[in-house]
């Protein structure tokens, strides 16, 4: 149910009332428990990494779906043809950090087990191709 309300909620315009926006807000981090493995390594990259906003290609399926769920979103004026640049909203980011550990108790991993520290190295050469400095 909750993917469902995250998913209409991108479709309605954005709320003007604080209580709208609360609600939308929300339904926003009720989706981080909604989140395919691919998702879910692209988050942990950045809170690992301490990276609010990475560059990948413009239509990467991860980011995408991020995007679609409020959890990423695509910066507005600056980027390229092969990457754009994607950022943690504000709300999530402190969501995030003011609950270490939540994406990884969702599954399982500690933050310092070897094979995700490998799927971050990779996605850490994969996002060196994108730089946007």
């Amino acid at each position: 149910m909750s993917a469902w309300r995250a998913w209409i909620t991108q479709l309605l315009p954005r709320p003007d009332s604080g209580l709208a926006e609360a609600a939308h807000r929300q339904a926003v981090l009720e989706s981080i428990h909604l989140l395919s493995i691919e998702e879910w390594l692209l988050l942990v990259y950045c809170v690992q990494r301490n990276q609010q906003t990475i560059a990948l290609e413009v239509v990467h399926p991860a980011a995408g779906a991020l995007v679609a769920k409020g959890l990423l979103v695509r910066s507005g004026s600056i980027g390229h043809g092969a990457a754009w640049p994607y950022t943690v909203p504000d709300f999530v980011w402190k969501y995030l950090h003011d609950r270490p550990g939540l994406l990884h108790q969702q599954r399982g991993i500690m933050p310092d087990d070897p094979k995700l520290e490998e799927h971050l190295a990779r996605l850490d050469k994969h996002l060196r191709c994108f730089d946007l400095a």
